[in-house]
C-alpha cells in the first residue's frame, strides 16, 4: 500500500486564494488518482467566501447563498475523482465549543452528504458519529482550546474508520 498525506493547516474551500483545494484534488486525480482518498476539510471555514483572487464573493451572513456556493465547491472537489476510479471518503468534523465553528461544521457534513448524495464514487462519515458525540459539543474529545480533536479521539475514530467500507 501506498500512503500519500497531503495537508494544509489552515485550509479549507472558503479561501481558494489561500490554497485551492479542488485545483489540488484535480492535479492528484490526473497524477496519482488513489484508490481511496480520506478528505476531511473545512473546520476553518466559518468564513465569507472569497474567490481565486481573495475577492469576497458571498458573506458568511447570507446562509442560503453561501450555502449554495458553499455546495458547488464541495461538487468540484467530489468531482474532481468523477471517472478516476477513486472512492472518496468525506470524513466531516465535529460540533466544537466555539459555536460559530461547531455549527459550522456541523452544516457542512449536511452540506457534503447532500451534494455526495447524487455521486456514488464518494462515502460520506462523521468524525462525530465516529466518537458518538452526535450534533452534541464534543466536550471530552476537544483540547483545552475548545477546537481541536485530542489525539486520543482521533485514534478512536480513526480506528472506527479503518473498519468501514471503502477502507476495510
Amino acid at each position: 500500500m501506498t500512503l500519500k498525506v497531503i495537508g494544509e493547516e489552515g485550509s479549507g474551500l472558503a479561501r481558494p486564494d489561500d490554497f485551492n483545494w479542488p485545483e489540488r484534488l484535480r492535479t492528484l486525480a490526473r497524477d496519482f488518482p488513489p484508490e481511496v482518498l480520506v478528505l476531511s476539510l473545512s473546520s476553518n471555514d466559518a468564513q465569507d467566501l472569497a474567490d481565486e483572487t481573495g475577492k469576497r464573493v458571498v458573506p458568511y451572513a447570507q446562509t442560503a447563498q453561501w450555502d449554495q456556493e458553499y455546495s458547488n465547491r464541495l461538487a468540484q472537489t467530489f468531482d474532481a475523482f468523477k471517472d478516476s476510479g477513486t472512492t472518496v471518503l468525506w470524513v466531516g468534523h465535529v460540533r466544537t465549543k466555539k459555536d460559530k465553528v461547531g455549527l459550522a461544521n456541523r452544516r457542512i457534513q449536511q452540506l457534503a452528504a447532500q451534494v455526495a448524495s447524487t455521486r456514488p464514487w464518494v462515502v460520506v462519515q462523521d468524525w462525530a458519529t465516529l466518537l458518538g458525540t452526535g450534533e452534541a459539543v464534543a466536550t471530552g474529545c476537544l483540547t483545552a482550546d475548545g477546537l481541536h480533536l485530542k489525539t486520543d479521539c482521533l485514534d478512536v475514530a480513526a480506528r472506527a474508520l479503518r473498519d468501514l467500507p471503502p477502507i476495510a
